[in-house]
């Protein structure tokens, strides 16, 4: 069931990374206009954004490096993360971006965010409240072949 935000807006709403954010009502079927009042955040062309399932949106700005948590519901919940400089906007808009909680503001020193690049074996986290920079973790799945199975 869509419900109605303070912008006026029917939730949900989908938002299509390219070429161009694109913001779409599924509940009314239909693209949302700009002036719709949504976050000047989501609508800068100079921002990288990715989703969380917990509707919460990681933001990158492009100019500073400011990397922040935005609640588009309430437009005043933003808790600062530490700047995510390593990772190209390309890969940080196709990433998968994980809560381990709701960052609100009690709740946020217990939250971990995780970005899960989609291509490489690389998941970048942040626990939210410990300080500290973004850390990268490279990961090896184990591909094994036939040869390696015995009894094959």
């Amino acid at each position: 069931m869509a419900s109605s935000s303070s912008h006026g807006l029917v939730l949900p709403c989908l938002a299509l990374f390219r070429p161009n954010t694109t913001f779409v009502s599924a509940a009314e079927k239909k693209l949302v206009a700009a002036a719709a009042g949504l976050p000047s955040e989501l609508l800068d062309v100079k921002a990288t954004v990715c989703p969380t399932s917990l509707g919460w949106i990681l933001v990158r700005e492009s100019a500073s490096g400011s990397t922040y948590l935005l609640d588009p519901q309430s437009r005043q919940d933003k808790i600062p993360l530490p700047p995510l400089t390593r990772i190209d906007d390309d890969v940080l808009m196709d990433c998968n971006c994980l809560l381990s909680d709701q960052p609100t503001a009690s709740a946020a020193a217990g939250c971990v965010v995780l970005l899960v690049e989609p291509q490489d074996t690389v998941i970048w986290y942040h626990h939210i409240g410990a300080g500290g920079e973004w850390t990268r973790h490279e990961y090896d799945i184990g591909i094994q072949s036939d040869k390696n199975v015995r009894g094959f």
